[in-house]
């Protein structure tokens, strides 16, 4: 029987068992001290973007699972955007010369976060990560590779699973998720009847070409709510 994710050019997923024991690994690895991290590199292929607003329980987890990637090499900006608790300390605590931390006195929300990112990027691909978002491994590179292999595309964006405040799924929630996917994809995802009724494709993982976003102008940053 043809699975229907490989029908549709999607990597298999990995088991429940292995997701939860990954899971708990990289909240153990987030929690320990900082161990220095690579070095940053002169010319990083990719700068993952992160704003972040009153996320320091969470940012900890997503920071170690993009830094945990194999792959392209990578920086990582994080824009605090006014928070009120420690998030951006806890981002500077990761101990990592790829992790920057900008932090702004007061709010002006995600658009203008990912604007300010895309100004101090120094990868040609820039990929959205949010602050309470936890990257599976190959994820980073599962995202860059086809606009590496493919010089007319300008985005791409992933499925995503949801998880516990904890940072955890249980194996029910993981299959029905799963079957989603699957449904979603057998039926086919129509991109123009999800711009013009929700207004939005839903997605969490999104990565572009810088050169695309500067083209553009970049995010509105009037808005309060999905204006990234």
């Amino acid at each position: 029987m043809t699975d229907p994710r490989a029908s549709a050019g999607r990597l298999p997923p990995p088991t429940w068992e292995a997701l939860d024991d990954w899971l708990g690994s990289v909240r153990e690895r987030a929690l320990a001290s900082p161990a220095g991290g690579e070095a940053a590199a002169s010319d990083p292929e990719v700068t993952i973007s992160m704003p972040a607003r009153n996320t320091a329980p969470m940012i900890g987890v997503a920071l170690r699972s993009v830094l945990d990637q194999s792959g392209p090499s990578v920086e990582v900006i994080v824009v605090d955007d006014g928070s009120d608790d420690e998030t951006a300390t806890v981002a500077e605590g990761t101990g990592d010369p790829r992790v920057q931390v900008i932090r702004l006195e007061r709010s002006r929300g995600i658009g203008a976060g990912h604007n300010l990112v895309t100004r101090h990027a120094r990868g040609r691909f820039i990929v959205h990560v949010d602050s309470d978002d936890v990257v599976l491994p190959g994820g980073i590179e599962g995202a860059v590779a086809p606009l590496r292999a493919r010089p007319e595309l300008v985005h791409t964006y992933s499925d995503f699973f949801d998880l516990a405040v904890d940072g955890s799924i249980d194996e029910a929630s993981y299959h029905e998720q799963l079957g989603r996917f699957d449904r979603r994809y057998q039926s086919g995802v129509d991109v123009r009847r999800e711009l013009l009724v929700h207004g939005m494709v839903a997605n969490h993982l999104r990565a572009y070409r810088k050169s695309a976003l500067e083209e553009v102008g970049g995010f509105g940053e009037t808005l309060v709510h999905g204006e990234d």
